[in-house]
C-alpha cells in the first residue's frame, strides 16, 4: 500500500520534512539542562550559570571555567591572536616537585 505522503504534491511532501527535521533537532540534547553547584549542592538552570557567568546563584561559588572562555571575557572579540601555542612547558627556575607535575 502506498505511504499517504506520496500523494502529496513536491511542495508539500518538502514541507513536512522541514516541518519534521524542525521538530527533531531539539530531542537531540546531550548535555544537561542543570547544573548542580559544587559548594551547596542545588541544581540552576544552564542557562542561568551562563548569565550569571558561572557564579552560582544561590551560594555564590565561582565555577571553573576555562582559560579561552576567560579570554573573551576580558578581551574585544577578534582581538585575540595566540603566539607560540606549539611550546611545551619547562622548569626553567627548578620549582620543588614541578617537574612531576608537568610529567602528569
Amino acid at each position: 500500500m502506498n505511504d499517504i505522503r506520496d500523494l502529496l504534491p513536491n511542495r508539500m511532501r518538502e514541507r513536512t520534512f522541514q516541518l519534521k527535521a524542525k521538530r527533531d533537532a531539539g530531542a537531540v540534547w546531550h548535555e544537561p539542562q542543570f547544573v548542580e553547584c559544587k559548594q551547596c549542592g542545588r541544581r540552576a538552570a544552564r542557562t542561568l550559570w551562563g548569565k550569571s557567568l558561572y557564579v552560582c546563584p544561590n551560594c555564590g561559588y565561582h565555577m571553573p571555567i576555562g582559560g579561552y572562555y576567560r579570554l573573551s571575557l576580558v578581551l574585544d572579540h577578534g582581538s585575540f591572536r595566540e603566539l607560540d601555542a606549539d611550546l611545551d612547558p619547562q622548569d626553567v627556575l627548578n620549582f620543588p616537585g614541578y617537574g612531576e607535575k608537568l610529567a602528569a
